[in-house]
């Protein structure tokens, strides 16, 4: 529940401005299924959010996104 709260409330506030964040995770121990529900949430919010292992798959996603090459 506190994932989906804190997802929920951070959205609201950045959808309006912040359409796409990349987030990159280097914790090992993450829990898969909270990231997965937290990405959920954000797109159920309007926030396009996706989790990356690493800043080069981060970057490359979001210039995929914004049309460069």
């Amino acid at each position: 529940m506190d994932v989906y709260r804190i997802i929920a409330e951070s959205s609201a506030q950045t959808a309006p401005i912040i359409q796409k964040i990349a987030y990159v995770d280097l914790d090992a121990e993450r829990s898969d299924g909270n990231i997965t529900l937290g990405e959920a949430v954000a797109r159920d919010h309007g926030v396009n959010v996706r989790v990356f292992p690493t800043v080069a798959a981060a970057e490359q996603w979001l210039a995929t996104e914004l049309g460069f090459p």
